[in-house]
C-alpha cells in the first residue's frame, strides 16, 4: 500500500495516543506550566467540564511569567474545524496541520469528548515510517 492510500485508510484512533493529559481553562498558567514540564509535553488540550475541547495551550503560550493569568487568557482557541473525530483518516489531520498551520490536533469521539491529541512531529514520523525510514 502506498503512502497516500495508507493515509486515507488509516483512522486517527489507530495512531493517536488515547491517554492525553488535559487542563481546564480556569487553571492558572503557573500550574499548567508545571504540568507540561513534569510530563515533558509541548502542549495539551484545554477542556470544559464535559471534556469538550476549548483550545490548546503550549509551552510557548506559557513562556512568559504570567502569575495572575489563567489558561483561558493565553490558550489558542480551537474551533470545530481544528478538532477531528477519532475515525477521521490520518490524511485529514496531515492536511489540517499543513493548510491551517496548526501543530496539535485534538481527537474527539462522535459526542465531542476528548480522547487524544496528535501532533505534527508524530505525523511526520508516521509519514517517514510509511516511506521506509526507520527511526533511532
Amino acid at each position: 500500500m502506498d503512502f497516500a492510500e495508507a493515509a486515507v485508510r488509516k483512522p486517527l484512533h489507530d495512531v493517536a495516543p488515547r491517554a492525553t493529559l488535559c487542563v481546564r481553562a480556569s487553571t492558572s498558567t503557573r500550574k499548567a506550566r508545571m504540568v507540561l514540564i513534569a510530563y515533558d509535553l509541548d502542549a495539551m488540550p484545554v477542556v470544559d467540564d464535559d471534556l469538550r475541547v476549548l483550545g490548546v495551550v503550549t509551552r510557548g503560550d506559557l513562556a512568559d511569567n504570567l502569575p495572575e493569568k489563567t489558561v483561558a487568557d493565553v490558550m489558542v482557541l480551537q474551533g470545530d474545524a481544528n478538532v477531528l473525530p477519532e475515525n477521521a483518516p490520518v490524511a485529514h489531520a496531515i492536511a489540517l496541520m499543513a493548510y491551517e498551520r496548526v501543530h496539535y490536533v485534538p481527537i474527539v469521539t462522535e459526542d465531542g469528548e476528548l480522547v487524544g491529541m496528535w501532533d505534527a512531529t508524530s505525523a511526520l514520523r508516521w509519514t517517514a515510517e510509511r516511506m521506509g525510514y526507520v527511526g533511532p
